[in-house]
């Protein structure tokens, strides 16, 4: 990665199942206690926002 690049640009969240997109952490509400902390975190969130799934 070039020096003057941005980091986050770069990034991709994962679990080691799946990689998430911006679109998809936007919408996650629901997670299972395997899942790792950022995402719990993320969810929680998004229910508190208000967030609905289709």
């Amino acid at each position: 990665m070039p020096q003057e690049d941005d980091l986050e640009g770069h990034l991709a969240p994962t679990h080691g199942t799946r990689t998430w997109t911006d679109a998809d952490l936007a919408m996650v509400t629901g997670t299972s206690s395997g899942d790792p902390t950022w995402l719990r975190l993320r969810a929680a969130l998004n229910r508190a926002r208000g967030v609905r799934t289709t």
